[in-house]
Parts: C-alpha cells; structure tokens; sequence
C-alpha cells in the first residue's frame, strides 16, 4: 500500500497544455477582455488607497482572487501580455 508521501505533484511548464475548440474561445475571451485589461486592475488596485470598504475585509479579497487564477493563466499560457499586466498590477499596489 503506497503511503500519501509516496505521490509527488508536478506542475506542468507555462505553455505546455494547449486548449482547442470552443474552451479556447471562452479563455481567450476572459483573457483578453478582463485579465490582460490594465482598467480592471487599477480599479481593485485601487480599493487599497481608497480604503472604501468601512470592515477592512474584503479590500484585497477581488484582487487577490483575479490575482491567483490570472496566475494560474499565465501558467498555462506563457502570455507575455498577461505578465505584464501582472507584474504592473502589483507594482502599483
């Protein structure tokens, strides 16, 4: 019986998965039109200097969600508009 240790999880190497058909069209879509999109990430940039929130919870939650799952993107597909606008994302923070 093979103990939990013995499993080791590998990512794969930005670009190497490749998406075809209509789930292509969808992550295109998302991608070009809010992730590479330096607005979307100015105005949850934002939300640290213009402390709108009234609790201090939420401020980083929306940025920090886009964050992550732009990350994962990125990870699959190596785009190197994308990490700019990430990295510039988290300069202006």
């Amino acid at each position: 019986m093979n103990n939990m240790s013995d499993y080791q999880l590998n990512l794969l190497n930005p670009g190497e998965i490749k998406v075809f058909g209509y789930p292509k069209i969808l992550f295109d879509y998302i991608q070009n039109n809010q992730l590479i999109d330096p607005e979307t990430w100015l105005l949850l940039a934002n939300q640290f200097k213009l402390h709108s929130d009234i609790d201090n919870n939420w401020r980083g939650e929306f940025w920090g969600k886009l964050m992550r799952g732009a990350s994962f993107s990125y990870r699959l597909t190596n785009n190197q508009k994308l990490y700019k606008a990430l990295t510039d994302s988290v300069k202006t923070l």
